[in-house]
Formats: C-alpha cells, structure tokens, sequence
C-alpha cells in the first residue's frame, strides 16, 4: 500500500513493515501505539506507546519492519513523518483471526 512517501505491507508472521516509494537516505520517525483485544470481542485502553522510534533507510532501500513482536488480534497505530515534509501520517494495521484457517487482514493510511 502506498502511503505519501512510504510503501506499507504485512509479511509473513504477519508483521507490518514499511519501506520508501523512491530509494532515498532518509531517517523515518514514528510513534507506535497498539492496543490488544479485550475478553468482549473490542479493543481496550492502549497496551503500550512507544515514541520516539526510527527507521534508517539507504538507497538499498529494503523493507523494514516496524514491530518485530506483532501478533493476530493486535491492533498497530503508526504515527509516521517523512523528512521535509510537513504531513503526518496514521497507518493502522490489523490481522484478525477469524476461524481456524480464516484470517483478517487490513492496513489503513491516513494524511494529517
């Protein structure tokens, strides 16, 4: 999915992980806010919040991935910035599991 300057996609595990739309050396900021689901089939208060985090990229240009511990039935919010550019992004991810072999999976991206 691409996203402003920024390409998103799940991979296997599944986990988020992001790259650049165009091979740059950039360093990406971002905030990750996830929430877990509650024993009512809904999301609660967030589980954790961690600011700060980073995503150095050179003209390899690989994907990274944003959360190394993402889980089904996990809900990722990514406050992401490029460098120079005065947007802000909201990428959501969710992978749900649906039935035995059934899975969910849905990424949104949002522009602040």
């Amino acid at each position: 999915m691409d996203c402003g300057k920024m390409q998103f996609r799940f991979d296997n595990g599944p986990l988020p992980q992001m790259r650049l739309v165009t091979a740059a050396d950039a360093i990406i900021y971002y905030t990750k806010i996830q929430k877990i689901n509650s024993n009512v089939n809904s999301f609660i208060l967030p589980n954790s919040i961690t600011s700060n985090l980073t995503a150095a990229y050179t003209a390899a240009n690989t994907w990274f991935t944003l959360d190394p511990a993402y889980s089904n039935n996990a809900l990722d919010e990514f406050y992401m910035t490029y460098p120079g550019d005065t947007n802000l992004y909201r990428v959501t991810f969710l992978a749900r599991n649906m039935g035995v072999n059934e899975y969910f999976y849905t990424m949104l991206c949002e522009k602040f």
